[in-house]
């Protein structure tokens, strides 16, 4: 009998999808479990077969581990599941990726027939760093409708330069704002990142600070919400998360005095952006979470 890791702790195995879809995605190895269960929690499974013999629930409360026994006795979808590595983006001049800056002009943003609210240029993923060399393309370009209400979005990315919406629409004008007109043409500062298999524990969960970002495991702020490929039907791979940033200010002066307080990069009530990619469908999630 021997132990397997996942990165966090909700999920429930009596449901088989979302059992297949977790263990998929949250799968981690030892010390990858290690950070997890310190920056939020993380469960070790004692798996025979495809029995989980005992389930663990590990967390930090400040104090120490706490170690809780959850469950005995689970039967598992699969016999077995990969084991991702934990890496990050951490803002760097020298780095190769980017958040910001101006959209590329090559790029088309998508445009939604149900709502005339515009997308966002947010930034681009550099393909030939060995770790997105999975995503089988060069430059992955990163837009978002930072303006309006959706539950998720699904893009196509056949085209790298001209991504479009596929069905169903979840946009919607729920939070429509009276200069949209001005939202449509918001570019942020340029900030830089560069890849890193190593961060200190303290710099990742400091609150007042933004220049970490997760790759390789999602690290959820609500339930997990990990989503299916619409074109083949599996589960898709994590790409990274993007935090709201104060320090990524609008870089037009004048439209950032008029925004006024939403005037830096912000995904809802100041929460997260986590971007899914399927390499084989070419097809982008997104969904935010605060």
């Amino acid at each position: 009998m021997g132990s397997r890791y996942l990165a966090g702790w909700e999920v429930d195995f009596r449901s088989t999808d979302e059992t297949v879809r977790f263990l998929k995605t949250q799968g981690v190895n030892k010390k990858d479990f290690d950070f997890f269960r310190k920056v939020q929690g993380a469960l070790e499974l004692k798996v025979h077969d495809t029995l989980i013999k005992k389930l663990y629930e590990h967390h930090d409360y400040g104090d120490g581990i706490e170690k809780t026994l959850l469950d005995e006795n689970i039967p598992l979808p699969l016999q077995d599941w990969p084991e991702h590595e934990v890496f990050f983006l951490q803002k760097s001049n020298e780095g190769n990726h980017r958040l910001g800056g101006k959209k590329p002009s090559s790029l088309k943003l998508p445009v939604s027939p149900q709502s005339k609210l515009p997308f966002q240029y947010l930034g681009t993923i550099d393909g030939t760093d060995e770790s997105f060399s999975w995503l089988n393309v060069r430059e992955l370009h990163l837009v978002y409708p930072l303006y309006e209400c959706n539950f998720g979005i699904y893009l196509d990315y056949s085209d790298p330069v001209q991504p479009k919406i596929l069905e169903p629409i979840t946009l919607t004008d729920d939070w429509k704002f009276d200069d949209l007109e001005l939202r449509a043409h918001v570019e942020f500062m340029e900030t830089r990142y560069q890849c890193t298999k190593k961060v200190r524990i303290t710099d990742f969960l400091d609150e007042d600070s933004d220049d970490i970002l997760l790759c390789g495991v999602p690290l959820w702020i609500q339930q997990p919400e990990i989503p299916v490929c619409p074109v083949t039907g599996e589960c898709m791979n994590f790409v990274c998360t993007l935090h709201s940033d104060f320090e990524l200010k609008v870089s037009d002066q004048v439209l950032g005095e008029k925004m006024g307080s939403d005037a830096s990069l912000s995904f809802g009530d100041h929460g997260h952006l986590y971007i899914f990619y399927h390499p084989g469908s070419k097809v982008m999630h997104l969904r935010a979470q605060w």
